[in-house]
C-alpha cells in the first residue's frame, strides 16, 4: 500500500515542479515587462516635460 501511495505521488511532483519552473518563467517576464512599462514612463515624463 505504502509503495502504490509513493508511486502516485511522483507524477504529482513532477507537476509541481514543472508549475515552479512556469511561474518562475512568468514571473521573469512580468519584471521585464514592468521594467519596461516603467521606463517608457519615465520616458514620457521626460518628453512631457520639455514640451
Amino acid at each position: 500500500m505504502r509503495i502504490a501511495r509513493e508511486e502516485m505521488n511522483v507524477p504529482k511532483l513532477q507537476g509541481v515542479k514543472k508549475t515552479l519552473n512556469d511561474y518562475m518563467k512568468a514571473k521573469k517576464q512580468l519584471e521585464a515587462v514592468e521594467k519596461i512599462k516603467e521606463a517608457e514612463e519615465m520616458g514620457n515624463v521626460g518628453s512631457t516635460s520639455k514640451k
